[in-house]
This record gives structure tokens, sequence and C-alpha cells, in this order.
């Protein structure tokens, strides 16, 4: 391991816990230190606190705050550090070891994979945790379906057409493949197995549940929420939720097993003031990626997503003549939904409790 290694600080834990923590940081390339004092010292960024007592937090947070920067980083051309997590382990924390491996886990994968190296660039191990993306148009015909299969199989997961009635991702097939389908899955199960997505019938690389001629399933479909906790458990998930409109927001609110909203126009500047309006009426609550379909977009639109405030980014959608083009635009959507999405996930952990 090297030493610009991003380090994660143990702080008083218990001999079990704290080396069955030291074999998690140091898996997923990290440097486990003892102590707070140990941040001072020249070595990679600290990214993470664990404490095993909740009154050291607020001073943890200070000691640490002044020593994210990198040792040998001119503060001058230093980028601005957030504040290491600071995480509590045991019976009063927010993890407990045993039992909350793969979750601290997942938190030290992410926090690897964004530290800064010595050069300011980011990266390091892929991240763990599997995503949940929505898809959903502001205006129709925006090619939202079309999208949604193209992040699925960027993504190599399951795909969800929660789009309402219509042949969907299924397209003008006349024999779609034999599997479950949305009328095969009951209205009143709360909670479906991990193996549904195999039993889900494949379109090309992509695991897909979509309609048949006896029904399909909309955004507000009571099964939704439950066939998406289940099919996160075997991978990244991809769910057509059709139009932007009040049944979507609620699929997409906090505490939803949905992570990013990728929403997809044209982007001139009447479709800019549609999207105005249906971000007026039903805010986004998630991080959030607009994809238009315009080579150069309406100034409008960069106005709107600034006048609504937040953190609204902006990418141009696939739909070009070039498959190689469109490849491209797919997989820079997906790592942006991404880095969306793992920026907010740690931001919470830092957070007062």
């Amino acid at each position: 391991m090297t030493p610009s290694a991003p380090r994660v600080v143990l702080d008083g834990l218990d001999p079990s816990t704290a080396d069955r923590a030291e074999q998690i940081v140091r898996l997923l390339g990290a440097r486990p230190v003892a102590g707070a004092c140990a941040a001072g010292a020249p070595g990679g960024p600290v990214v993470l606190a664990l404490t095993a007592d909740p009154g050291r937090v607020p001073d943890l947070r200070a000691a640490l705050g002044r020593a994210s920067r990198p040792i040998g980083t001119p503060a001058a051309t230093a980028p601005a550090p957030s504040a290491p997590a600071v995480v509590v382990l045991g019976e009063r924390g927010t993890l407990r070891i045993p039992g909350d491996e793969a979750l601290l886990g997942d938190l030290v994968s992410e926090l690897v994979a964004g530290a800064p190296g010595p050069s300011g660039r980011r990266g390091g191990a892929g991240p763990l945790r599997t995503l949940v993306v929505a898809v959903a148009g502001w205006q129709g015909g925006a090619g939202t379906t079309r999208l949604a299969l193209l992040l699925a199989r960027r993504a190599g997961g399951a795909l969800v057409d929660a789009a309402g009635a219509g042949p969907g991702a299924w397209g003008t097939r006349a024999d779609p493949p034999e599997g479950v389908r949305w009328a095969d899955l009951r209205a009143d199960e709360v909670a479906f197995g991990a193996q549904l997505a195999d039993h889900l019938p494949r379109v090309g690389p992509v695991r897909l549940l979509g309609p048949d001629p006896r029904g399909g399933a909309h955004a507000g479909d009571p099964r939704l929420r439950p066939v998406l906790e289940a099919l996160r458990l075997s991978g990244d998930v991809v769910v057509d939720l059709g139009r932007w409109d009040d049944r979507a927001a609620s699929a997409c609110s906090a505490g939803s097993p949905v992570d990013a909203v990728c929403l997809a126009g044209r982007g001139d500047q009447d479709s800019a003031i549609r999207l105005a309006g249906s971000l007026g009426a039903h805010p986004v609550v998630v991080p959030a990626l607009i994809a238009h379909a315009m080579r150069r977009p309406s100034p409008v639109l960069g106005q709107t997503l600034r006048d609504l405030g937040g953190d609204i980014g902006m990418c141009r959608m696939p739909g070009g003549r070039r498959a190689s083009a469109d490849a491209r635009r797919t997989r820079r959507i997906w790592q942006e939904l991404r880095r969306r999405d793992a920026d907010a996930w740690i931001a919470s952990w830092r957070e007062e409790p």
C-alpha cells in the first residue's frame, strides 16, 4: 500500500472491533491509523474516522477537518476538502461490528474512490453499492424508453418498465422471451425475494420486467418499491417512469429506493419552459441530471436550472447516428449519475448525528 493511500482513523475502538475494521479498510485500499493525532502525520488524505464514543464526534470533526488536506500539497493550490465523515461503531452508534461490515465496506469504498491523490485527481477502487436510477421525460417523444434501455445495458443490470400502457422496452417484438411479467406479481405483496432477477426475461444483456396483454405498471404502482428493493440486491437497476408527474415524483421521494433521476427532453427554449413548470409542480429531491437532445441546448435551459436552485447537472442524450457516440454519451450519463449519488450518500454520513 502506498504512503499516499487514503487513511481511516480508528479512535478508541475495542480490540476485536478495531481488528475487523482494519481488515475492511485495508481490503478496500485505505490505510488504518490509530487516533486522531495520527491524522496530522505525513500521508494520504483522511477520508473517515471510526470511533466508539458518540461524545467524541464534534472534536473529531474539528480535528480532522484541519488535517484533511494531503501533506505536501500547497494550501493555495489544494482543492477545498470536505471534513471527513465520522461514524460511531458499537451499541450506541450508527453501525455495529459484527453485523454491518458490508455497509462499512460500501462507505470506505466510496470514500476511497473519491479521495484526491497527490496530483489532485480523484480515483481508486470502484463503488460497491448498487444504484437505482429512474428515467423520466418532462415532455413526450423525448426518447425516455430508449435512454432507459441504453443505461440498463451500460450498467449490466435490470430494467423495470413502469411507464404504463404500451410495448415499452419490448418494442415491436412479436414473441417476447419467457419470464416473469408485471401481471405475474401480486399487488398485495410487500416484498419480493432477491431471486426475482433470475426469473426476468432477457432483452440482450438486460433483465427486463415489463408489461404483457394482461397489464403493466405505472410509477404509482404499489409493487414498484418492493420490486426495486429486490432487484438492487442483484445489481444496478434502471426504472422507466414515463412522464415526470406527481406519481413519478412520489416514486423518487426521500426514502424511496431510487438513488438518482435522469430527466429527458429536447432542450430547446419551449421544452426549457416546460421543464421549469414540471419541476416547479413536482420537485426532484434526489440527485438529478438533465439529458437533452440538442447539439446546442437553449441558454434558457441552463438558466432554468439555475433558477430552480439545487445541483442539477446537464448532459447530451444519446441519439446520434454513430453507435460509438451513443456509447460515449451513455457512459458519461451513467458515471455522472453514480458520482452524484455517491456525493449525496457520503454527505449524509458527514451530517451531525
